[in-house]
């Protein structure tokens, strides 16, 4: 391919090296084994179920409409806590509400 150039536009005729980086730590799990992955699983229950409790008790104490919009997304911020879904979200989610 590279004799098929004229030696005027040889530039052009190289081959582009097309470099792509892709984050792999998305794509797998890393959470950790043993002692430190309990802790990680005790740590992101116990603040679901905060989440959760609290998010309740604030339903039942608030029977107006514009106060249950907070309370209804810390509830789900804590399900998604729980079920360890989408936990960056989530966490940002339970900062935006709680301030």
């Amino acid at each position: 391919m590279a004799e098929a150039c004229i030696w005027r536009f040889e530039q052009r005729c190289r081959t582009p090296k097309l470099v792509v980086e892709v984050s792999v730590q998305r794509l797998f799990s890393m959470f950790p084994d043993g002692w430190p992955g309990r802790g990680l699983l005790l740590l992101r229950l116990v603040a679901g179920i905060f989440l959760i409790k609290d998010g309740i008790t604030e339903l039942l104490g608030v029977p107006q409409w514009p106060g249950i919009v907070l309370p209804f997304l810390e509830i789900v911020a804590g399900m998604f806590f729980v079920a360890g879904l989408w936990t960056p979200m989530a966490g940002a989610l339970v900062v935006s509400v709680e301030l």
